[in-house]
This record gives structure tokens, C-alpha cells and sequence, in this order.
């Protein structure tokens, strides 16, 4: 499966509880056995049970963000040394949110552009096939059009259609609880995101960004 990265959270009253804790207290908090021995460590607490409240995977892959969108999960410093390891382990704000939408925004539009530069220049066309139909298609123009065919087989896909993944829907139906959108896809994924924006509760919860 490899590494992901998540938003998760737990509620304020338990987070306020635990932040300044060991590691060997944290253990003990989470029921689980500790060892003065890390060979020899039955117990295990993850990021993810920290952060148990899973509410969005952000997958494979993520770019690395600004510095200051990230705040110590532990008063400890060993403690949060434990998990910062090999994890990322993070309390984000509300500000994080933002900028991962405007990340996801600036990816989508980038796609598009991309996918129309060989045919427009700003509002206008610039494809002479577009003018005229006695006008060849360049070869520049021509991978954009394989390009386009292919995003649109890749869009319908999303959709079931054509036989392709007939029971695929970029929606999800059976889990009111969890995210709305079940496409990986940025145009639609985004808007777990904006969703997870306004709805949050922030002044009972406190949300981490964390990696595994």
C-alpha cells in the first residue's frame, strides 16, 4: 500500500489530556503495554490512533507544504520525536485546509491549461483547424487531441460508462458518515475538502495532519 498521508482528529478535551504526556504514559492512556525494551514492545500506539478519527486520505504522493501550517502534536519532545521519526504528525489549523484547496485548485487548473494550450491562446483559438477545415492539424495539435480523448475515457470511467467499471461512481452512497466524494480525482475530490472546511467543528476537535 505504501506510504499515505491523512487528516485526522480527535476531540479537544481528550487531545488537552494527552499532549503533554510520555510516551510510557501515552501507552498506558491508550491501554496498550509498555516496554522499557523498544525490542521487545508488545504494545503499539500509531499516528492513526492519536489521530483516530480518520476524515480524509490525501494518497500518495503529496508535495511537501510550508513550515508554518504545522504545530508539535506533544508538549513532550521525545514524545513527538517518537512519531516524527518516520511519520509526519502534525496539529494543522483552519489556514491548512485553505491552502491545501488552493493547491488543488492551482493542480486542476494547471491540468486544463495544459490540456488547451495547443488550441487556444487565452479566449482565443489559435488552431488553425478550429478556423478552417482545408487548415492540417499540426502535430502538436494532434497529441492534444489524443490528449482530450484520453481525459475524457479517463472522466467517463468515473462514471461506469461504456463498460468500463460499470458500478463506479465518483460519489459515495453507502457511507453518509464519511467522505461524499469517492473519486481520487482532484476535480472531485476537492470538494471532501471544501465540505471538511465548513463543517468541522474546530473549538471541540483538533485535526492532524499525519503520515504512515
Amino acid at each position: 500500500m505504501g506510504y499515505r498521508n491523512y487528516l485526522g482528529s480527535l476531540p479537544k478535551k481528550e487531545y488537552n489530556k494527552i499532549k503533554r504526556m510520555t510516551l510510557q504514559e501515552l501507552y498506558a492512556f491508550k491501554n496498550e503495554e509498555w516496554s522499557d525494551d523498544p525490542n521487545n514492545m508488545d504494545g503499539y500506539v500509531g499516528v492513526y490512533d492519536v489521530a483516530y478519527n480518520e476524515h480524509y486520505e490525501l494518497g500518495k504522493y503529496v508535495d511537501q507544504f510550508p513550515k508554518k501550517f504545522f504545530k508539535t502534536v506533544f508538549k513532550n519532545k521525545e514524545t513527538q520525536k517518537h512519531f516524527t521519526d518516520e511519520h509526519d504528525f502534525y496539529v494543522v489549523e483552519k489556514e491548512f485546509l485553505a491552502e491545501l484547496i488552493k493547491y488543488y485548485t492551482t493542480k486542476i487548473q494547471t491540468y486544463y491549461k495544459n490540456m488547451l494550450e495547443p488550441f487556444f491562446e487565452g479566449t482565443e483559438s489559435k488552431a488553425g483547424f478550429m478556423k478552417t477545415k482545408d487548415t492540417p492539424m499540426t502535430q502538436e495539435e494532434i497529441s492534444g487531441v489524443y490528449k482530450l480523448i484520453d481525459h475524457v475515457r479517463s472522466m467517463a470511467m468515473e462514471w461506469g460508462v461504456a463498460g468500463w467499471f460499470e458500478d463506479q461512481r465518483p460519489y459515495n452512497m453507502d457511507k453518509p458518515d464519511g467522505d461524499l466524494i469517492s473519486s481520487w480525482k482532484y476535480e472531485y475530490s476537492i470538494f471532501n475538502l471544501v465540505i471538511l472546511y465548513h463543517t468541522f467543528d474546530w473549538k471541540k476537535n483538533v485535526m492532524i495532519y499525519y503520515g504512515y
